[in-house]
Formats: C-alpha cells, sequence, structure tokens
C-alpha cells in the first residue's frame, strides 16, 4: 500500500489529506488515485468551480484489465467532515479499506453513494442489451425526465432511488400526460420501463431501497387507456392500399403487404429468406420471431399463414437470394427498418391520395411535416379486427399468431367482440313485428288468440 504525496506538474508533489494542496489542483480537473491494496485506490477528483469542493472516489480492478470506478463521497475542501456525505482524507481512506474487506460490494458499506435514477436507467439498459431486449424502455423513460427537469428545474435523476417518494412519480406521471403530447397509453408504456428499471436497482441495492411504494403506487397505470388510437381499415380500403403500394415499386407493394399480414414492421424487418416457408404451396407461411415486448423470458418463432396470391409474389421477389439474406428489401436494396424514413414517407403519401389525410407542405429532418392520420400500424389493427370479428378462431389462437395476449386482444377489440355478440345475441331476442293500425280498444287475450 502506498500514501506517497502524487506528483504533480513542474515535479512538485501535492499530499491529498492537505486541503490547500487539493484545492490547487483545481486546474488540472483530472482525478488523482493513490492505492489502497492490490487493485483498490482511493482518488480525487477536483472541482474546476472556484469555492466548490471536489470529490473522494473509490476505483477497483474488475479482474480482466479495465476498472470500476464510484464516487465515495464530497471531500472536505471546504466543509467539515462528517465521516458520512463528507469525508476527510482519512475517513476516505478507511472508507476504500472497508470497501475491500467487503469483497467489492458496494451494497454493504454504510455510507457508500447511493443509486440514482439515472444510474438506474443506465444499469437497466445494459440489462436490456444483455437480453436483447428493447432499448427503448430504458431511453424514453430517461428522455421524459429529463425534459421534466428542464421545465419544472425538478431533477429526479439526479435524485437516489432510495429518496424518491410516490408524490415525486405521481407529479411526474401527471406532467407527462399533459405536457408531453402523449397518450395515456403511451404513458403507460413509459411508466412500466421505468419501474423496471426501478426495481431492478433495488434487487441490486435490497438493505437500502426499501421504498419501492413509492413506485409501486406514484406510477400506476392511468385508468381508461386501453382502446385503439388507430381506427381499423375496412377490407376494401386494405386492398387499396395495397394497391397503391405496388404502384409506387414492388419492393414497397411487399413491405405495405406484408404489413397487412399484422405482424410488427420491427419483426418483419428481422425476417431473412430462410424464414419463409412455401415447401407446401397450398400452405405458405412466414417463422415470425416474437417481439422484444413485454416480460418474455424467450423470444420463439410463431407461424404466421400467408394468402396464396402474396406468397407467390414473395417467391418470385427472392429468387436467387442466400437463405440468410433479408427477405424483404427496401427500395435502395437494404434490410428495412421499423423506423425506416422510406415506408414511412410512402405511406404519407398513399393515405394522401385516397383522401384518408391532408397534405401538409414542408418537411423536417428528411420527414414530411403535418399530421397524417392512419399509419402502418393501422394495417396490424386491420388484420386482428378482421380476425375477431370472424369469430372463427379462439382469442388465444389469434394473440398467439400476432405476439400478444388475449388480455390485450380483449382490452383493445372489445368493440368488434362485442358486435358480433350484440347480433347473436338480437337472433334469440324477441321480436314483436310490425304493430297493427291502433284502434283506441284493447283487443282481449281470446281474440287474439283466434
Amino acid at each position: 500500500m502506498s500514501d506517497t504525496p502524487l506528483k504533480l506538474e513542474f515535479g512538485k508533489s501535492v499530499d491529498l489529506a492537505s486541503r490547500r494542496a487539493r484545492v490547487d489542483m483545481r486546474k488540472l480537473g483530472k482525478p488523482h488515485f493513490v492505492n489502497v491494496s492490490v487493485g483498490l485506490a482511493v482518488g480525487y477528483q477536483p472541482s474546476r468551480k472556484k469555492n466548490k469542493a471536489g470529490m473522494w472516489h473509490v476505483r477497483w480492478s474488475n479482474g480482466d484489465g479495465t476498472n470500476t470506478r464510484k464516487r465515495l463521497a464530497i471531500a472536505d475542501d471546504y466543509a467539515q467532515a462528517n465521516g458520512e456525505t463528507v469525508l476527510s482524507y482519512s475517513q476516505a481512506f478507511a472508507r476504500a479499506r472497508d470497501y475491500a474487506k467487503h469483497g467489492g460490494d458496494a451494497t454493504k458499506l454504510a455510507g457508500f453513494e447511493p443509486i440514482t435514477v439515472v444510474e438506474a436507467l443506465y444499469q437497466y439498459k445494459g440489462d436490456l442489451l444483455s437480453r436483447g431486449g428493447a432499448i427503448w424502455n430504458a431511453t424514453q423513460p430517461a428522455n421524459h425526465l429529463a425534459a421534466y427537469r428542464d421545465a419544472t428545474r425538478i431533477n429526479l435523476l439526479s435524485k437516489p432511488v432510495q429518496d424518491t417518494t410516490e408524490d415525486d412519480w405521481r407529479r411526474w406521471r401527471d406532467w407527462v400526460r399533459s405536457h408531453r403530447g402523449v397518450t395515456g397509453a403511451a404513458v403507460n408504456r413509459v411508466m412500466r420501463g421505468l419501474k423496471a428499471a426501478l426495481n431492478l436497482a433495488a434487487r441490486k441495492d435490497h438493505k437500502r431501497i426499501t421504498n419501492g411504494n413509492a413506485w409501486r403506487y406514484g406510477l400506476t397505470d392511468l385508468p381508461h387507456t386501453a382502446s385503439v388510437n388507430r381506427k381499423p381499415f375496412k377490407q376494401r380500403e386494405a386492398v387499396a392500399i395495397i394497391q397503391a403500394a405496388y404502384d409506387q415499386g414492388e419492393r414497397f407493394g411487399l413491405w405495405v403487404e406484408a404489413n397487412a399480414l399484422g405482424v410488427r414492421p420491427s419483426q418483419l424487418a428481422e425476417l431473412n429468406v430462410e424464414h419463409f416457408e412455401d415447401d407446401d404451396p397450398t400452405d405458405p407461411f412466414l417463422n415470425v420471431m416474437a417481439s422484444r415486448k413485454g416480460k418474455k423470458k424467450e423470444r420463439v418463432r410463431t407461424p404466421v399463414s400467408l394468402p396464396l396470391d402474396f406468397a407467390r409474389r414473395l417467391r418470385a421477389s427472392i429468387a436467387g437470394r442466400a437463405r440468410n439474406e433479408p427477405l424483404l428489401l427496401n427500395p435502395k436494396g437494404h434490410r428495412w427498418s421499423a423506423g425506416d424514413d422510406d415506408h414511412i414517407n410512402g405511406f404519407r403519401k398513399i393515405m394522401v391520395a385516397l383522401g384518408f389525410a391532408k397534405r401538409v407542405e414542408g418537411r423536417t429532418k428528411g420527414r414530411e411535416v403535418g399530421r397524417y392520420g392512419p399509419t402502418m400500424y393501422s394495417l396490424r389493427h386491420t388484420a386482428i379486427t378482421a380476425q375477431v370479428a370472424a369469430n372463427n378462431v379462439d382469442l388465444l389462437s389469434i394473440a398467439k399468431t400476432y405476439d400478444t395476449s388475449a388480455k390485450i386482444i380483449n382490452d383493445h377489440y372489445a368493440k368488434q367482440i362485442l358486435g358480433e355478440t350484440r347480433r347473436k345475441m338480437r337472433a334469440a331476442t324477441l321480436d314483436a313485428g310490425p304493430m297493427r293500425k291502433r284502434t283506441g280498444k284493447v283487443v282481449p287475450m281470446k281474440a287474439v288468440a283466434r
């Protein structure tokens, strides 16, 4: 272990135990470390701002040539050390030793810096990446929290998770709903990602983060949001849209017709040639990988049936293509993506041409601006609505085919389900038929019977 003064510029040295010496390090900006033991060091990060204290850090080796650094507490440059939030050099050194004693487990240190909300979101993002999940579950909450900070000066991102309250989260939820221009369903989706991040942080630091009820109740779902916000097309309208897409080009037409199957664009974009099964020409289908939505433990493939004419067009389009190449190509010859401007602008042109939306002049970042009504995702709603209304297949099978749940279908497409039920009940409802001309006299039942 080494506890010698550090070399500074021009051959001078600095003693981290000296307040004056640490303040003079401000112009250097970078942290300086002193070894505590093999693979463990305590360091001082000077502040570039005048009259602002620096920070004590601990650094440990990960055993693979890399290291991890974590803040311990504020240095006693200007305030008196209290052994918890403000530490002297000797106290920081002792805490680093304590850290080594506990085998590098930060959660066992009583005064170790707690996990903040932004750190919880970063950890959750890494967890999603390791599991192949969609990172927007972590990035979208961070974006809304940053907007909330900028608008209200309430910085929940830098607040320790253990210090957040139910009121903190409820006020943020209500602000996002009223000021961010998103639907209630979208707010609920953002909150689910945020709660997952906070729960992950609580599992990692369960001894200190014991306020799970703060976000359990503060981030409760907004009510009355289970409704389809994109009206499904009628079947003849969907056919006209597909035809208009082919008028723009074969590749765009194939992409739009594939979306009309009800599969999410993100799932279609992942398909390769090998996922198109047409060994039996009378029963072609796509092996579609489950999306990254929800709490899926494992992503599996589900067969989705294809119309025979579409299968023939698809078969002709992939002639000569390798099995590991993309099944659906954009006009540039590359794999489509769910947010591809080519299909977003192309579909908007169709909506304008067919009268579903009005044209708004101007372009922003390559995309035409303005409200264009239905989007490509409306084709998914159209497909699911058609299956529910046909009433030929049970909801569980429909849910599995379209990578959702029977509950979601029941909640979002209840109108179609009730419509079919209503038609069946009407057949068994008493129908008195047309009424005869009123005479003003009550006819005895015997007369009616005769």
